[in-house]
């Protein structure tokens, strides 16, 4: 700290030794020494400020310079008048005392899952300057992670945070380390001191991190609905697991490979998710099977949204487990292979244009190609009277 102490006229210093221009600083009083000035109107003194000094009401000059006799005269030789009125120094402050660091508390015990914010605040003695990204390091599981400055300069507490990521897993807590690194930035006083980042180790054993993603495990058709073909307006229900326990109504839409588009749901917190398919005309599959899914709104208890989209296949896909056909296309028209009477004592086939007198006949139709399904429904006419009762294709026939 320099001092310009103005005279009206030239003055000169032929012995320095004891000139001084005193101060209080705190509750003491100080001397800034004279380094020079001698045969001009100003004298020059500096005070250099030590370790642990503090003012912080502002400095106090004394109104005089110190001086022994003769050591300060004016140009004939007389001792110079060395009495002033002081200025206005109350807004000079003097801080050279490192600032403490009191305390540092962590998050709250509990889970956290991905995105959730770690949070630590380090509390000082008096206001903080920051520059650059000091940071706290974390072990998380066996990974190292780092909490970092985030909010706080000039205030006495000074935030850092640590967003959990993707894939972190810590079951067992997670340990920070017990000091402040400073990463290439820097923590100081308003009066630019520093001082001690050590602190006291955490107790943060009850801070869980679960941040594992959830994933589609399977998808399946129930074994309510058998093995076979379904056509129009049918329906199926389509049923997927997931990797963890997801919050209720969690959802995913997936495609088939009939191009039809079925939301899964789950209707509670649990792993399974619940859908039905209604089959639509021009939705056909040899075997049905998921091509994709999209994630609408999966999470598990602690945030964590689905992993990845990874279509599960063989036996974790409907086609690898089951064997579902979807089929809307419209049957051909059977062919008549044989008609035979089998009544009387004639019993043979007839041919075309014959006659018989056999009122139940025994009537083949070829059903290969036709694409007719179980369930289906056959009819013979006479032009346009039907014949008899219409039949319906059983499992037996196809």
């Amino acid at each position: 700290m320099n001092f310009a102490v103005r005279f009206s006229d030239p003055v000169f210093v032929p012995n320095p030794a004891g000139v001084s221009l005193p101060f209080v600083l705190g509750t003491s009083t100080v001397n800034a020494t004279y380094i020079g000035g001698t045969g001009t109107s100003v004298l020059t003194f500096r005070y250099t400020v030590q370790v642990n000094d503090e003012d912080r009401d502002g400095i106090l000059l004394a109104g005089s310079v110190t001086a022994p006799t003769g050591s300060v005269k004016d140009s004939t030789g007389a001792d110079a008048e060395l009495t002033y009125s002081p200025p206005d120094t109350s807004s000079t402050f003097i801080d050279a005392v490192n600032p403490t660091l009191l305390s540092l508390a962590g998050p709250p015990n509990g889970t956290y899952g991905a995105g959730r914010s770690l949070t630590f605040t380090a509390t000082f003695q008096e206001p903080m300057l920051v520059s650059g990204s000091p940071r706290i390091a974390l072990t998380v599981g066996t990974a190292t992670r780092y909490a970092t400055y985030l909010a706080g300069a000039e205030t006495r507490v000074l935030v850092f945070e640590y967003l959990v990521q993707s894939g972190d897993t810590g079951s067992n807590g997670i340990v920070a380390a017990s000091t402040i690194s400073l990463n290439g930035g820097s923590i100081t006083d308003l009066a630019g001191n520093t001082g001690g980042l050590t602190f006291t180790p955490l107790s943060t054993a009850g801070v869980i991190i679960d941040a594992m993603p959830t994933t589609i495990t399977r998808f399946v058709v129930p074994v309510s609905s058998p093995n076979g073909s379904y056509g129009a307006n049918r329906q199926l229900p389509i049923e997927a697991n997931t990797s963890r326990s997801v919050r209720a109504g969690s959802k995913i839409a997936i495609t088939l490979d009939t191009g039809a588009i079925v939301e899964l749901t789950a209707a509670a917190t649990g792993t399974l998710l619940q859908g039905i398919y209604t089959i639509s005309p021009g939705e056909n599959s040899p075997d049905l099977t998921v091509t994709a899914f999209d994630d609408l709104s999966i999470a598990d208890s602690f945030g964590n949204k689905l992993g990845n989209t990874i279509v599960p296949s063989g036996v974790n896909n409907i086609a690898g487990a089951r064997a579902i056909v979807v089929d809307t296309s419209a049957p051909a028209a059977p062919t008549i292979t044989s008609v035979t009477d089998d009544v009387g004592s004639i019993v043979a086939p007839l041919t075309s244009g014959g006659r018989t007198n056999d009122t139940n006949l025994a009537v083949r139709v070829a059903l290969a190609s036709t694409g007719a399904l179980i369930g289906d429904r056959i009819q013979l006419f006479n032009g346009s009277a039907p014949m008899g009762s219409a039949y319906t294709i059983t499992p037996n026939d196809i």
